[in-house]
């Protein structure tokens, strides 16, 4: 796949995953728990949630709309189709320019972060930032660059474990 037409699709999945990932927060912040550790747990499923939208988002635009990803599952597996794990690895060995994109995404909000905290602090950067944060959503609640660089790839990660679930579907239900 052309890597000028995945930028574009990347950036679109972000900025909607963004929005879904923003109604999950505020929903999230409806219920007061007691516990320190409940409201921790509930702060990482929702960066989660964050991840596996831009994930879904991105299958959407590249694989689901034009109708590849059905069609591409079926000629890879006429016969029969050999298991979840091995579709994984399958999947991570050829998308490897859409997990290098989502890591370059990753980089680029890493890098704005770094530059805003330690030079600027500036209110543009930092939206900039938090505008592309579904593609490291960990940061959200691991403060840092090591939640950035978990994120990312969790992102990655997240990208590939949905595919192979739309592809498992595929195969058994199309």
């Amino acid at each position: 796949m052309n890597i000028r037409r995945i930028i574009p699709k990347l950036l679109l999945s972000s900025v909607l995953s963004f929005f879904i990932f923003l109604l999950i927060s505020m929903l999230s912040m409806l219920p007061s728990f007691d516990s320190k550790l409940a409201a921790d747990i509930l702060n990482v499923i929702v960066a989660l949630s964050g991840s596996v939208a831009f994930s879904v988002f991105l299958i959407y635009f590249l694989h689901v709309y034009d109708g590849s990803g059905e069609s591409g599952v079926w000629k890879e597996y006429p016969d029969r189709y050999p298991g979840f794990f091995k579709d994984v690895v399958r999947i991570a060995k050829r998308d490897k320019h859409i997990i290098l994109m989502i890591l370059a995404l990753g980089a680029i909000c890493t890098l704005l972060w770094g530059i805003n905290t330690l030079i600027f602090h500036s209110k543009l950067l930092d939206t900039l930032s938090y505008l592309f944060c579904t593609a490291t959503s960990l940061a959200t609640v691991v403060k840092g660059p090591l939640g950035y660089i978990l994120g990312t790839l969790i992102t990655c990660l997240a990208y590939v474990v949905s595919l192979a679930v739309f592809r498992w579907y595929w195969r058994k239900y199309m």
